[in-house]
């Protein structure tokens, strides 16, 4: 059957528990991925006040990645993860959920990143 689920910005869900938030292509960090995790995704993840943070934790962003139509550096995964870690604390669980450019250092540097301030 046919998924009901659409990338739509007017698509909740049946449950008013879905956010999709459509970055245009060539999106980085200082041009609009820092605006929508800060002012979108937050707002809506702290709004339910959430026991635990699931992360599928998708490495598919980065600039390096051949598959991306995002521009995120390593870096920039380490300032996602800093901003959770503010909001979340310690009650955040993230598994790895995509990355391709395993040929180069950027996808190691961004997934140690990532989980540097667990460390």
């Amino acid at each position: 059957s046919e998924d009901p689920r659409s990338a739509a910005s007017d698509d909740y869900g049946p449950l008013c528990n879905i956010l999709n938030i459509n970055l245009p292509s060539g999106t980085g960090w200082d041009n609009g991925y820092e605006e929508a995790l800060v002012n979108k995704a937050l707002p809506f993840l702290m709004e339910s006040k959430p026991d635990i943070l699931l992360v599928a934790a998708g490495f598919d962003a980065l600039d390096a990645d051949l598959t991306s139509k995002l521009r995120l550096q390593p870096q920039d995964f380490s300032a996602v993860a800093t901003i959770l870690k503010e909001k979340f604390g310690n009650s955040v669980a993230f598994g790895l959920e995509g990355g391709y450019c395993w040929q180069g250092v950027e996808l190691s540097k961004a997934i140690v990143d990532f989980a540097e301030p667990w460390r």
